[in-house]
């Protein structure tokens, strides 16, 4: 009796190979994020609402004041200090 040899998938391997617009649009990604989020002054943050969910930008406030500002199910949550 003859037993098939199947190769096992790892759980993060793919499939089949990735799309080209896809990896075009990973590239996009990933220079944004080097590029990193936009600094906005504190007067013009925009207010929170689901429309903006998953925008990261930096808050610049008075002095040298930088927080993290991250938008998301409909509120804007600050990350302040610069530890983060």
């Amino acid at each position: 009796m003859a037993v098939a040899i199947t190769k096992e998938r790892k759980v993060n391997e793919s499939p089949n190979a990735a799309h080209l617009s896809l990896l075009r649009e990973y590239g996009h990604a990933i220079n944004k994020f080097i590029d990193g989020p936009p600094v906005v002054l504190t007067a013009n943050l925009p207010a929170a609402s689901a429309a903006l969910d998953g925008l990261m930008l930096v808050e610049q406030g008075a002095g040298s004041t930088r927080n993290l500002i991250v938008y998301t199910t409909g509120l804007r949550i600050r990350f302040t200090g610069a530890s983060f």
